[in-house]
């Protein structure tokens, strides 16, 4: 079975906890942000420190384009957005104050230039412009999510916190200021919505209360959520929302800790509040591996499969002051076996549902009847 390893330690650089991570395209290059409102780019494959840059704002969250390998987009207190472009020994940044509050969460689609970003109540879109005058990143203002309908059994005093955003069906063009597709908007009080961005009308809902953090599977089939008091769970977005519970002991304290898929889907990983980050089995909820940290908040996460390299990797940042640190824990190339072996997992692993499971049973019927009625004509 594979096993994670701690390849190396960064500590000494960030002075609060660390907050967000991100990863470049190319898989060369991640990103760190603190608390304490500095942004450093590292060598994946070294650790070495290539880029820093001291934004005077604490940093809550950062996505790193999927389509330019030198754009990242921070969000920052005070609802602060900033575009980061790295050049060959510089970092060029702009920035404008996008929202009244500190920016928690932001989503890029894929086409690189359609963007969600969260504060509190407001989920707002935009769209990405090339300043005429400058190569200056430019986002011009979209279209606004609608506040929550209500949701039965929730008291009308709850606040509106969205706490995680995730493009659905990727945009497929601008019109008239329009982003089409849509958008999954997780939050704290109000359950996760999807949210058609032509019409900006409520798709569906999962009513699930206490989210503080969620991530969106490879597939776009599953939503994982990390819930007061403190479960992990997958719910089915094809289906009837039906939820998978990841094994996990009880930690004390209510913390915002991160949870993301690895694996292409097949692994689940949980941040913790006492050092301890949890590798999970999606299809069964058990727990595969225990990383384990100082006794510490780990609320930072990312992770990636290095294809040429055969090796899964998964990046964590903790919460310790000025000693926060980041590690990078990495499988290595797997045995030929494992690899046969996790080939299968993906391609058998789906949750079916009713209609899929009749379908199938009928299948297998089917191909016992002609089996036997072959056997009994020779």
């Amino acid at each position: 079975m594979l096993q994670y390893k701690k390849k190396y330690a960064l500590q000494g650089f960030h002075t609060d906890s660390i907050s967000c991570l991100s990863v470049s395209p190319d898989i060369n290059r991640f990103a760190s942000g603190g608390l304490d409102g500095r942004l450093f780019v590292w060598s994946l494959e070294s650790g070495s420190l290539l880029y820093n840059l001291e934004s005077h704002k604490a940093i809550y969250c950062s996505v790193w384009s999927q389509r330019d390998p030198n754009c990242i987009l921070v969000g920052c207190q005070d609802g602060l957005l900033m575009t980061v472009v790295i050049q060959e020994t510089e970092i060029q940044t702009s920035r404008f104050r996008a929202h009244t509050a500190h920016i928690e969460c932001l989503s890029l689609a894929q086409n690189g230039v359609d963007l969600a970003t969260g504060a509190h109540n407001e989920v707002t879109l935009w769209h990405k412009k090339l300043s005429p005058s400058s190569e200056r990143v430019m986002w011009k203002q979209g279209s606004k999510i609608p506040l929550p309908p209500h949701l039965d059994g929730l008291e009308d005093t709850k606040d509106v916190i969205a706490v995680s955003i995730h493009w659905h069906e990727q945009p497929r063009h601008i019109r008239d200021n329009v982003c089409d597709g849509t958008l999954l908007v997780s939050y704290l009080w109000h359950g996760t919505i999807c949210w058609d961005l032509t019409s900006l009308t409520m798709v569906w809902r999962i009513p699930a209360l206490n989210c503080l953090s969620a991530a969106l599977s490879p597939d776009h089939c599953w939503l994982a959520m990390f819930r007061l008091p403190h479960e992990f769970q997958i719910y089915n977005i094809k289906s009837d929302f039906r939820a998978q519970k990841m094994q996990a002991p009880l930690e004390t304290g209510v913390q915002q800790l991160p949870v993301v898929f690895g694996h292409d889907g097949l692994a689940l990983i949980g941040g913790s509040a006492t050092g301890r980050v949890r590798v999970w089995d999606t299809t069964s909820g058990d727990r595969l591996q225990v990383l384990v940290h100082d006794d510490c908040h780990v609320q930072a996460l990312a992770c990636f499969y290095d294809e040429m390299q055969d090796n899964f990797v998964i990046i964590t940042g903790t919460s310790q002051g000025e000693d926060s640190q980041v590690c990078l824990w990495e499988t290595g190339p797997r045995k030929k076996k494992d690899h046969a072996l996790t080939r299968l997992a993906r391609n058998f692993h789906i949750f079916l549902t009713l209609p899929e499971l009749v379908g199938l049973a009928v299948m297998v019927n089917v191909v016992i009847a002609c089996s036997v009625l072959y056997k009994y004509l020779l």
